[in-house]
Formats: C-alpha cells, structure tokens, sequence
C-alpha cells in the first residue's frame, strides 16, 4: 500500500473509532438527560431541544460511520487487487510469446476503436482493462512532469518503504 494511502487509511480508522466512540458517549448522555427529564430537573422543552440536537448529531455520525467504512473497504479492495495483479504478473516474469492463458489471465477487456486519419497517418485507438486495475491511463509528458516535480518536492512523502 503507497504511503498516501496508508496515511488516508489511518485517518479513516481514527475517524470511525472517533465517531463510534461520539455516538456511546451520545447514548450515555440521552440516558441521562431522559432521567434528568424524568425526575424534573430538565424542564421539557429544554429535553426536547437537547434530545433533537443528539439525534441530529447522531444521525451526521453515523452517515460518517458509513462512509469511513465504505471507502475502507475500497481501499482494501484495490489493494487485493494489486497483489492479485502482482501475483499474476509474478507468475509470468519469464515470458517469450503471449498465449492465450496469459492474456485471459491478465486482460479483462480489450476495445479497439473506429480507424482515425490524422495528417496522413493512420490510428487506431486500444483501451486494455487489466483485470485487477481496471483501464490503464497513458500518462502525457506534461503531466509525467509536474509528477516528478511533486515527488521532488516532498521527497519524504514518496519514499518506499520495504516490507
């Protein structure tokens, strides 16, 4: 997993354990405010409006709860589907002709596009989709650039790190 992504999966846990924390504390809270309410020493229309500000809260919570827990699980999805990309490509580092297993093992979709004409030169465009990382982008040099100028520039932020 790239150091990027592990920072945003550190900060999602904290965000969930954060928030799974908030909600207990709200429950707690109700709990006593009720009681409070209850026996008289919160007047109602002042239970009501506390009880609707932690019902508001609550429910923003646990939108966030599932968010964090959606995008966790996308996160952890991609990163299967980098060691299933890396296992395959593993298991094929000796290659001298593709075959048919090769190709079905690592190529989900091959689209091959309407002929262009451009300047009298003839083209073809071919999208590949790899099975485990979906379609894979050609980077252009000017975007190439201001990449290698952002790992220049946080070093620190780029570095690998070994397992």
């Amino acid at each position: 997993m790239a150091p990027l992504q592990q920072k945003r999966v550190h900060g999602l846990t904290q965000t969930l354990e954060n928030s799974k924390k908030r909600i207990a504390d709200l429950d707690k809270h109700f709990i006593r405010i009720y009681e409070d309410n209850v026996i008289g020493k919160l007047p109602d229309d002042r239970y009501s409006k506390m009880a609707a500000a932690h019902e508001k809260e609550q429910k923003e919570l646990e939108v966030l709860i599932s968010n964090c827990e959606k995008e966790l699980r996308d996160a952890e999805k991609k990163t299967v589907d980098m060691k299933t990309l890396y296992q395959g490509l593993m298991e094929f580092t000796e290659v001298k002709e593709l075959t048919h297993t090769i190709v079905n093992k690592l190529i989900k979709r091959i689209e091959i596009h309407n002929h262009e004409k451009k300047h009298s030169h003839d083209s073809v465009k071919v999208d590949i989709t790899f099975t485990a990382i979906g379609l894979f982008q050609k980077t252009d040099e000017a975007e190439l650039q201001k990449l290698i100028q952002t790992v220049k520039d946080n070093p620190a932020e780029y570095k690998q790190i070994s397992a």
